[in-house]
């Protein structure tokens, strides 16, 4: 007889492949978009970075940067981000797959690492045919260390939760032992 799925976990996979699906189309929409356009996004997203970071330290060089050193600062901002997207859709695409994986199977486990490398190869590649951008093995790179890195995360999740689940049966099952041993004593 198979087993009902309670209603949290239900709600977890669903939310887990809705990200994931929303995580491939915002990315893929950006592998899509060409040069000017990327570059003003990313450029948004630095001068923002600096206005934070000016609030809290107006003095800092992220805050005050200029020039090469603005440069500097918006590349190395393309990459976190590169790397923040691949961790996000690594870890709910893992996740998905954990979430459906029964106890003790490692089944298919392969198939997730292979679809995100597949997503990365991919995004680089429609960037190669969209006008002013360009395909770069540095950037599959990073989206493939942001992927692994999401995993982990997914597997430490994952294994926390079933360790916390499995404590509280632990504690169950030793409260319903002790119950029982003090109703014998009480006969």
């Amino acid at each position: 007889m198979k087993e009902k799925t309670h209603w949290s976990i239900t709600l977890v996979r669903i939310l887990l492949i809705v990200l994931s699906l929303y995580l491939w189309t915002f990315i893929f929409s950006n592998a899509v978009s060409d040069g000017e356009v990327s570059s003003k996004q990313s450029q948004t997203v630095t001068e923002t970075v600096q206005e934070v970071v000016g609030a809290i330290n107006p003095d800092s060089p992220i805050a005050t940067a200029t020039g090469e050193s603005f440069d500097l600062l918006h590349a190395c901002i393309r990459n976190i981000a590169h790397f923040l997207q691949y961790f996000a859709l690594g870890a709910c695409v893992f996740g998905s797959y954990l979430s459906f994986a029964r106890k003790g199977s490692k089944r298919y486990g392969y198939i997730a690492p292979c679809l995100l490398f597949l997503t990365a190869a991919t995004d680089e590649y429609l960037q190669s045919l969209t006008v002013g951008r360009a395909a770069e093995l540095a950037d599959v790179a990073t989206d493939c260390t942001g992927a692994v890195c999401g995993i982990c995360l997914a597997l430490m999740a994952f294994g926390l939760i079933k360790w916390t689940v499995s404590a509280v049966k632990r504690r169950k099952l030793n409260e319903g032992r002790e119950n029982g041993s003090a109703l014998a004593k009480a006969r």
